[in-house]
């Protein structure tokens, strides 16, 4: 999801969010790569997942709730999903020396 608004939240596959609030198909939370940014996001661009949260003092951490199987394959989706953006870019570059 691009965000498009200062108050959204960009999210790209495999992202871990941490959810604050829900409202009227919107989430209110922040991504675990950067817990500064906090912004909505559209309901449906997430899958709720069983996982569990663990504090220590000011620091917590997120053990997810699936199998190995489905954390490589979403490993493997989010490393795809970069080298499939580079080769769109690489191609619109391409496209427009040759116009």
């Amino acid at each position: 999801y691009h965000a498009s608004q200062d108050s959204e939240l960009s999210l790209q596959v495999g992202d871990t969010v941490h959810i604050l609030e829900m409202h009227e198909g919107w989430y209110r939370g922040y991504c675990l790569r950067n817990k500064s940014k906090k912004g909505i996001f559209p309901a449906t661009y997430i899958h709720l997942k069983e996982a569990k949260l663990e504090s220590g003092g000011q620091d917590e951490t997120v053990i997810p709730g699936e199998v190995s199987l489905v954390q490589e394959l979403s490993t493997t989706l989010r490393e795809w999903a970069i080298i499939w953006h580079r080769l769109y870019l690489v191609s619109i570059e391409r496209l427009a020396k040759d116009r």
